[in-house]
């Protein structure tokens, strides 16, 4: 007869190897001023990116600010919003985030501050929750305000030299020497990622491709935020002398000078806004272009992940000169041409070249739909789970 109890070794046995097998998922918690669907661009995509990565390792949770914290668009699993009372040179103004991520800090494994985001910087620049792991995603420097920048400066170093590693969408990005030499040995090179399975038409979306085509056979398009630093006005001025059907998606503060600008040109026949379209209707307008341009003319603009998608819809490039990583994304004489910022005349000639050359036209979709799945999703997953990974276990 078994002695009393005899079972509860082999029981603690099981739950012991459950726990083995099936291990806790590490609680990544993302930060940044404002997300998906109230902005759009190349942040809220890297941290899209960033969250869908190795779901079975990580749990990972984002802490945003917004204007309607409550709307139910805003609504978004994993996604915490924090009320914010408008802007301050681009900064929320929301009071309560710094509490609210120092609370949230408190279940977190891990926290990857995507920068710049001075409200962060409150929490993780003057050393508070200093056990959580802590790796910087340096999306862009502070480029608009400058005076900010500096005085903000002394935190956003303190923030940094907390952090286990910083990573970097290209190293271009990084244009201060000093932050080169103090922190060369955490530097991570990690390119926004594109996933190609999304660039698939179905039957339908092949059906509206060959639709817009026949409409508008010299299609030039333009993706992104209606921003100044974007250079849409540039286009539009440069719209007079091209032979073609300029498209500019998207929408923002810019939009009614952009549009007082293509009417007082005469030029609302030639020049389109249709606003912010749908994932799948921008995808099928990224097929059905015959050029993509990007006239951003500041440094704001960091890499251009919206001609990254271009490439992976096999869409030949016109872009500009900035000291980043948009002009290596797409690159002078292989995938795109290259201009210089401001310059409507070059802009207009190069997206010409491109629309009555097909030879040319040919070369460089072949190589942008080659370049584009060079930017795999899983490298991308691969070094951000190892950035993670050496993060917790240097904390250890």
């Amino acid at each position: 007869m078994s002695k009393p109890g005899a079972s509860r070794p082999a029981a603690a046995s099981t739950k012991l190897v459950d726990s083995i097998a099936k291990p806790r998922r590490q609680r990544v918690l993302h930060a940044f001023k404002i997300y998906f669907p109230e902005v759009f661009g190349g942040i809220p995509y890297a941290i899209a990116q960033a969250m869908a990565v190795r779901p079975d390792l990580f749990e990972h949770e984002l802490l945003v600010c917004s204007t309607d914290p409550d709307a139910e668009q805003n609504r978004m699993e994993g996604v915490e919003r924090v009320r914010s009372f408008g802007n301050l040179m681009s900064l929320p103004l929301a009071p309560l985030y710094p509490f609210r991520l120092w609370q949230k800090m408190r279940d977190a494994d891990a926290v990857v501050l995507h920068a710049p985001f001075p409200l962060a910087d409150l929490v993780l620049g003057l050393g508070l929750r200093r056990r959580v792991p802590l790796i910087v995603y340096w999306h862009s420097d502070i480029v608009s305000q400058k005076f900010f920048g500096r005085l903000l400066r002394p935190l956003l170093m303190a923030t940094l030299n907390r952090a286990s590693a910083i990573l970097l969408s290209d190293p271009r990005i990084l244009h201060r020497q000093e932050l080169v030499d103090r922190f060369g040995a955490k530097l991570k090179a990690l390119p926004y990622p594109v996933d190609l399975s999304r660039f698939i038409l179905t039957h339908e979306e092949a059906k509206k491709v060959e639709a817009l085509r026949t409409a508008y056979p010299r299609m030039v398009l333009a993706v992104g935020r209606l921003v100044k630093y974007k250079g849409y006005d540039v286009l539009i001025e440069a719209a007079r002398s091209i032979n073609g059907q300029i498209v500019i998606i998207g929408d923002g503060i810019e939009r009614e000078a952009l549009a007082r600008d293509i009417a007082s040109g005469g030029m609302e026949d030639r020049v389109l806004m249709p606003g912010s379209l749908s994932e799948r209707d921008l995808i099928v307008h990224l097929h059905a272009a015959q050029v993509y341009t990007m006239p951003s003319v500041t440094n704001a603009e960091t890499f251009g992940i919206a001609q990254l998608e271009a490439m992976a819809a096999g869409c030949p490039i016109v872009n500009t000169a900035l000291e980043t990583a948009v002009p290596l994304v797409a690159r002078d004489g292989i995938e795109a041409i290259t201009v210089a910022p401001r310059d409507a005349v070059g802009l207009a000639q190069a997206i010409n070249l491109l629309l009555d050359d097909p030879k040319m036209h040919q070369s460089r979709a072949d190589a942008a739909k080659m370049r584009a799945a060079s930017f795999s999703t899983d490298a991308f997953a691969s070094v951000f789970t190892e950035a993670i990974c050496d993060a917790a276990s240097a904390k250890a």
